[in-house]
């Protein structure tokens, strides 16, 4: 009996000092929340001048803004011009502005290295915006393009790389390709040629990629799968804007099309 009197004194001790504490605690104040008074503000993104005296910004907000100007005008400067705007949803595949950086990697990668490219792969999550219709300032590119990442030559077997879309197919939607046609239903992969020809699986094909699809970027392995890699300097960033300044040159407009290269039922 003596044990049992001890634990539910000290049951009623923790009790007491519990209900002292929350007691002790002043009331938490309404939320500030319900002070908040909501507005909306339109923003476009650009980086367009507009006058500060229409800014509801801070005085010191607007002094940075001033202070960056005269560093971010060569990012406005207009590069190019495109026929249409290109989106870039990441749960399509054969998309116009995917199927434009892909190719323009196959030939890139042609010329950098010097051998013909069979295939090329890239990433959509590379490309972070879509290319604007009309006007293509520097700007767009960089923010299209912000990260470091370069190009690749890869030697990859044909059962390789048939693995490699095998992985594809089971993906929402296939990643940006080139020099390929692929048909996926039920995310298995049915049909699979290179330059229009079924694939031999003992022929080694020479691919142009993205260094990070190398090692795991997107889940993807393809050093791994690899019979040899060839590194180079030349980012995605600076192929597109060698390619957008050519067509600039010739006074071509960007152009993009979807042509059935990738279709998944």
């Amino acid at each position: 009996m003596r044990k049992y009197f001890f634990y539910f004194l000290v049951a009623a001790l923790i009790t007491a000092l519990f209900l002292m504490i929350y007691y002790s605690v002043p009331p938490r104040p309404q939320s500030a929340e319900r002070d908040i008074t909501w507005h909306k503000v339109k923003m476009d993104g650009s980086r367009s001048s507009r006058p500060y005296a229409d800014s509801s910004a801070t005085a010191a907000a607007v002094q940075v803004l001033k202070d960056c100007e005269p560093g971010m005008a060569k990012y406005k400067e207009v590069i190019a011009h495109s026929a249409g705007q290109y989106d870039n949803p990441r749960n399509q595949c054969d998309l116009p502005l995917g199927n434009l950086m892909a190719d323009i990697m196959r030939e890139r990668g042609t010329r950098e290295f010097g051998v013909k490219m069979d295939v090329a792969i890239c990433n959509y999550g590379g490309i972070r915006i879509p290319m604007p219709q009309g006007n293509v300032t520097l700007g767009d590119i960089h923010a299209m393009f912000p990260f470091d990442n370069v190009i690749v030559y890869v030697k990859i077997t044909g059962e390789e790389l048939t693995r490699l879309m095998e992985q594809l197919a089971k993906t929402d939607a296939f990643q940006p390709v080139s020099g390929v046609r692929v048909k996926v239903k039920d995310h298995a992969l049915k049909e699979f040629t290179v330059g229009g020809k079924p694939v031999n699986p003992k022929k080694i094909y020479n691919m142009t990629t993205v260094d990070f699809l190398l090692t795991g970027g997107d889940q993807l392995y393809i050093g791994a799968m690899a019979t040899d890699v060839v590194m180079s300097e030349v980012t995605m960033r600076d192929m597109m804007l060698d390619y957008v300044k050519a067509r600039e040159a010739k006074h071509q407009k960007i152009t993009a099309f979807a042509d059935g290269r990738v279709v998944m039922e």
